[in-house]
């Protein structure tokens, strides 16, 4: 593995700004004025030039933490991505969206840092694809933000775009942009590349463009980070990834990355259902009574989705691969059905909560796409994977899914159903951006540690290990103790034990086991 830091590389596209947009350390209340600026983006040898504007920027104080909220501008189709010639803005997509950050710090040292050079700075993508960055609920010891800030001056959560606080996508607003042909183009906006985009007009908009900060990536944030090492590491101090290496595209194999992600996780899902069943051992009989419930009889959730086995089975991804997951679907199944033997209000409504795709379609909508690596079809990856392997199919011992999307999702889950289309399309599309520059990743300059987790079912520890030895310099903590979500779950080992690997002497070992 390339654990050793090459020397310093030339990075072929970059933002820099004219002039450069510079903001006081100090918190601000409210900015009565907007603020833009000319961004010119350098991709080869073109350059591109677009106005984007920090639209608003709004401070208080609660609980101890001193939150500015910024709203900023950016171009809903980035000039520096590559798009096929086939893939044209339609004119009635907006030229523009807007973007949603919260920058964080701890209110009794807002005033102790005068200078933006001097604040060491975090920005948190968080996973998905789809999904809102967290809210800063608490910032206590052994919380992730409470261990951030004890480590940074800022902590920036960062709603990425189509989630949140941006301009986000649901249902309706993709049904009212046209027919499928016309949703799925939209969609292509909403990958990792655009992200990385995004976050660099924010950090430029807010900090300035000499201003670099360390990311930190959890899940599809690590994917995220990777596709920032590909492009913009003049930009990042250090990079640190959780459960979220990439599956990597290798030269060698024709196979689309997304088969072989299933292909290697499903085994493992069924791994865990064994492990589950010998915990809990009575809880066999109960998933195939509910098995044998929703094959004879009709169900539907209060929220109005088809309840059949395949839709119950993705309620592992909330179960089998989360801290304390085993004890909690034990106590769900505990209230599985009434005392006439029909499977019980409470538990049917329990079904919907543990169902995300509804709240944040681009879940379910881009969850294959985000291992299209400018690498052909994917085509229902995890459908095909599932059908290859009959213990899930199987009536006699019932097994669940964990982080899979099926073509049934956009049958049986209500709200789904008006862009079933659009989902069809985006498994036959074949012309993806290209998200990882491995050329770029051979040569890496930014210090990176990874926390990955050997009984991850979520992101593939073997192929992520792959993937590792692609990444010149990273540092990798592997574990099997902690899960997929260790980051949040366990924040008060994670993050100190990244930051202890991050500044550690260059002379010691670069892979550690935990």
């Amino acid at each position: 593995m390339k654990h050793l830091l090459s020397i310093l590389g030339f990075l072929n596209s970059a933002y820099f700004v004219l002039p450069s947009i510079q903001t006081s350390a100090r918190s601000i209340n409210t900015l009565s004025h907007t603020s833009s600026c000319k961004i010119y983006s350098k991709h080869g040898s073109k350059v591109h030039q677009h106005k984007m504007s920090l639209l608003s920027s709004h401070s208080y104080t609660i609980d101890g933490l001193r939150i500015t909220e910024h709203q900023c501008q950016v171009p809903l189709v980035h000039p520096t991505i590559n798009y096929p010639l086939s893939v044209q803005k339609l004119n009635h997509f907006p030229e523009t969206i807007t973007l949603f950050a919260r920058e964080i710090q701890l209110d009794s040292m807002s005033n102790s840092r005068e200078s933006i050079s001097d604040l060491n700075i975090v920005l948190y993508l968080n996973g998905g694809p789809g999904y809102e960055s967290p809210l800063p609920v608490s910032a206590s010891s052994g919380t992730m933000l409470g261990e951030l800030l004890k480590l940074y001056d800022r902590v920036v959560y960062f709603d990425q775009r189509g989630t949140g606080k941006s301009d986000g996508i649901s249902v309706d607003s993709l049904v009212s942009l046209g027919n499928e042909m016309e949703q799925m183009q939209y969609l292509l906006y909403f990958r990792a590349d655009s992200i990385i985009e995004d976050a660099e007009i924010l950090r430029t908009l807010i900090y300035g463009s000499t201003k670099k900060w360390t990311v930190l990536g959890q899940s599809f944030g690590g994917f995220c980070v990777v596709t920032y090492l590909s492009k913009y590491q003049n930009s990042l101090k250090n990079a640190l990834i959780t459960g979220g290496i990439p599956p990597i595209p290798q030269s060698n194999t024709s196979q689309h990355p997304s088969r072989s992600v299933y292909e290697q996780l499903l085994p493992k899902v069924v791994r865990q259902m064994n492990r589950f069943y010998h915990k809990f051992p009575e809880d066999e009989q109960i998933l195939t009574r509910i098995g044998e419930e929703l094959d004879t009889r009709e169900y539907f959730t209060p929220a109005g989705n088809q309840l059949t086995f395949e839709l119950f089975q993705t309620i592992g991804l909330r179960y089998l691969g989360s801290a304390h997951g085993f004890t909690a679907l034990h106590f769900l199944l505990q209230r599985a059905f009434e005392s006439d033997e029909r499977l019980s209000f409470y538990f049917l409504s329990q079904i919907d909560t543990m169902i995300p795709f509804a709240m944040n379609p681009l879940y379910a909508l881009l969850h294959e796409a985000c291992y299209a690596d400018g690498y052909g079809k994917t085509e229902w990856a995890a459908e095909r994977a599932k059908k290859q392997n009959p213990l899930f199919e199987s009536k006699e011992r019932r097994y669940l899914c964990a982080e899979q999307v099926f073509p049934h999702h956009f049958e049986n889950i209500k709200q789904l159903k008006a862009v079933r289309k659009a989902a069809d399309l985006l498994a036959r599309y074949e012309e993806w951006t290209k998200l990882y520059d491995v050329e770029t990743l051979n040569h890496n300059t930014v210090p990176v540690v990874a926390f990955t987790y050997v009984n991850d079912l979520y992101v593939d520890f073997e192929l992520s290990m792959k993937s590792a030895d692609l990444i010149q310099g990273i540092q990798l903590l592997i574990s099997n103790e902690f899960t997929h979500g260790a980051v949040r779950d366990a924040a008060s080992v994670i993050i100190p034990k990244m930051h202890a690997v991050l500044y550690r002497t260059q002379d010691a070992p670069p892979l550690e086991a935990l």
